[in-house]
């Protein structure tokens, strides 16, 4: 099946403007990451990392996961009542969060940082409206919004971590981190506003109800599997902190930070575009697998320079450019360097498990990934060796995204001919 010219262009010009948003929106923080590691300590960096793997992990089940299922039904209107199942998953789950938040927190020995914590029911709240948001808009093909958006969060948080970084201010980055997302939220609302105004006048009670029983898959498996995902993800940051000290997840987050997080933004952006051609192909023909393969393609490409650059040089580079206390995670980065390009690769489509509706196979996935991750830090902190422990969590991740990748393709050919 050859895939139309015009949908090629198509998908390259938007591609590239959630690029351009999502590699402004990375260059700045990564332009002042020598300033921050100046002025904030690998201990500071792993609180903040703490503070931000929380938010992620916890975001996954605010929105009930029905965000994912907007670009699927052909009608604007069903896709609005999502918007809404969505927005009320999210508001009930903020007033749940909050009131669990501050019945815990005290159990918790922070110290300054206590009051920080407390604020995650807001991060969390924030960043599923962003989300539902971009969802809406990546339906609508409003790329340039979604992309000035995350340029937007970028610039906020380097202004407020840097100025307040300079001031002493300990918990700076954080604070940052707050800032760019009201920056981005407000930015969204006003772009978002009227359009869905429009369809808010037609919302109601029955549809709601048919719509959530339709793509109830969603908050009952998507929950469950995309909370592994990231908590998989996350885990170094939670766990070598018990293990190894918050010093040891401020150097694993400074290399997530100026190389794994730009080029996932990067995939991510590709993935937004491939996901919403991908659906349309799908629903057509049964399979998108034109598309799937020219976009693998694309993004291997993508990665090829960045990968020989990181496996080579980035011991030496991390010292250069950010101190020599930072010369750890320049090996960090080193021995991360397999992982970074297969999930690079396989995670923007891995969007083929929704669009297939292949949520539970998503979920064994999922476990699975999880398990491996739990089972190499496990023996990585029983050696009692950094090294060995981002070494054996590297190799799980290779493993499980080359099977991921081997499973997408799969679906993307389901009734190819």
């Amino acid at each position: 099946m050859k895939f139309p010219r015009t949908v090629v262009g198509e998908f390259t010009r938007h591609a590239l403007t959630l690029m351009t948003g999502t590699i402004v929106a990375q260059a700045i923080p990564i332009a002042v990451s020598p300033l921050l590691t100046r002025q904030y300590s690998p201990s500071e960096f792993g609180i903040f990392a703490i503070y931000t793997a929380l938010t992620a992990v916890l975001t996954v089940a605010s929105t009930g996961r029905y965000e994912l299922a907007l670009n699927l039904p052909r009608s604007n209107l069903v896709a609005a009542h999502l918007v809404l199942l969505a927005s009320i998953w999210a508001a009930a789950f903020l007033l749940a969060s909050t009131t669990l938040f501050w019945l815990i927190l005290p159990l918790f020995n922070l110290g300054n940082f206590s009051w920080v914590f407390g604020l995650l029911p807001v991060s969390i709240a924030i960043s599923a409206t962003i989300q539902i948001l971009n969802y809406w808009l990546n339906r609508r093909k409003r790329y340039r919004d979604a992309a000035v958006s995350r340029a937007l969060q970028g610039a906020c948080f380097a202004a407020v971590g840097v100025s307040l970084g300079f001031s002493g201010f300990t918990e700076g980055m954080v604070l940052g981190f707050i800032a760019g997302q009201i920056a981005c939220l407000v930015y969204l609302v006003a772009g978002s506003s009227s359009d869905l105004a429009t369809y808010g006048r037609k919302l109601r009670k029955s549809m709601a109800i048919r719509t959530a029983l339709r793509y109830r898959d969603f908050p009952r498996v998507l929950i469950v599997a995309h909370s592994l995902n990231l908590f998989s993800s996350r885990l170094p940051i939670l766990i070598m902190p018990i293990s190894f000290g918050t010093s040891a997840a401020g150097l694993y987050s400074l290399t997530q930070q100026v190389i794994g997080l730009p080029m996932q933004l990067v995939g991510s952006a590709i993935g937004d575009v491939f996901r919403q051609q991908a659906s349309e192909e799908f629903r057509k023909t049964g399979s998108c697998l034109a598309i799937y393969l020219r976009t693998m393609r694309a993004l291997m490409a993508l990665y090829v320079v960045p990968f020989l650059v990181m496996a080579t040089l980035s011991p030496n580079l991390f010292s250069f450019v950010f101190g020599e206390a930072w010369h750890s995670a320049g090996i960090m980065a080193q021995i991360l360097a397999p992982m970074f390009f297969i999930q690079f690769v396989s995670s923007p489509l891995s969007s083929m498990f929704m669009i297939a509706e292949k949520q539970r196979e998503d979920l064994l996935w999922q476990s699975a990934l999880l398990a491996m991750t739990a089972i190499s830090l496990g023996l990585g902190w029983m050696a009692d060796s950094i090294e060995v422990c981002v070494t054996l969590f590297s190799a799980s991740y290779c493993i499980m995204y080359g099977i991921n990748l081997w499973m997408t393709y799969r679906f993307a050919t389901a009734q190819q001919k």
